[in-house]
């Protein structure tokens, strides 16, 4: 079994993806993919060491072991998935798997002051948080990963 999350919902390009993985697997692997019309194979990690370790509540930090990503410059502000496949177990892309991806977003290099972001608010849903300026709380609105998907 494999379970992730990233430091960090979002991430400009140039910068570093931090993920927290736990795996029984002794090794593993990471496939990026951007989502457009359907998954967008990105970039594929060598394979890296594996570590379990227990797991906690989910307001808690984990302290699972972390693995750092350079994301490329050049890849464009949208919803990415990063897939693991463990050594030894042949996996495909499925969104409907109950663990084995993280999900996050890479941001516009420049952001407009203002402008929507999208955020994984967990593996099921996610929340588009607008600023709405101080005077009002900001909007959120959730879906399941799939509808919510289709809508970037």
């Amino acid at each position: 079994m494999i379970r992730a999350y990233p430091q960090r919902a979002s991430v400009q390009p140039g910068a570093t993806l931090i993920l927290h993985v736990s795996t029984d697997s002794r090794r593993f692997r990471v496939t990026f993919h951007r989502w457009g019309d359907g998954p967008i194979w990105m970039l594929r990690s060598d394979w890296l060491a594996g570590a379990w370790t227990t797991d906690a509540a989910p307001d808690v930090d984990r302290n699972w072991p972390a693995y750092h990503f350079p994301i490329p410059r050049d890849w464009p502000s949208a919803v990415y998935i990063a897939d693991f496949d463990e050594d030894g177990s042949k996996t495909t892309f499925d969104l409907a798997r109950g663990a084995g991806s993280a999900l996050f977003v890479v941001r516009p290099r420049h952001e407009r002051r203002g402008a929507s972001t999208v955020f994984p608010a967990g593996t099921t849903d996610w929340a588009q948080v607008r600023d709405a300026g101080r005077d009002r709380q900001p909007e959120r609105s959730t879906c399941n990963v799939p509808d919510c998907l289709s809508r970037v």
